[in-house]
């Protein structure tokens, strides 16, 4: 019988974003760069919020396996380059993925800091 436990679920999700990232090599150091330059484009746009999904669209740098993108938006918060958009207290704002890959599964809104 399956025992439900958000809280082991949640590290088992935490282990498996580092282990891609950790296989991703020198991958995220080049992406984060890009995606540095890549908001900068985007606020002189006007734009506020974005998703990964439209960066990694975009993205000349692509991990090995594509796994690694998970970890991607922690490490760019890490960064201060972007914040979660909140819809309601405690709720991350998300929008419909555009990839057809994706099968229109929500994906997160970021603000630009």
């Amino acid at each position: 019988m399956t025992v439900l436990n958000a809280e082991h679920g949640e590290r088992l999700k935490e282990q498996g974003m580092q282990l891609a990232l950790d296989f991703a090599g020198p991958w995220s150091k080049a992406a984060l760069l890009e995606f540095r330059g890549w908001l900068a484009i985007k606020r002189a746009q006007g734009e506020r919020e974005v998703t990964v999904e439209q960066f990694r669209s975009q993205a000349r740098h692509q991990p090995e396996r594509h796994f690694a993108w998970g970890s991607f938006p922690k490490i760019a918060m890490a960064a201060g380059l972007i914040a979660p958009k909140w819809a309601a207290p405690g709720v991350q704002a998300r929008v419909k993925a555009a990839s057809p890959k994706t099968h229109a599964h929500d994906v997160k809104v970021w603000s630009i800091v």
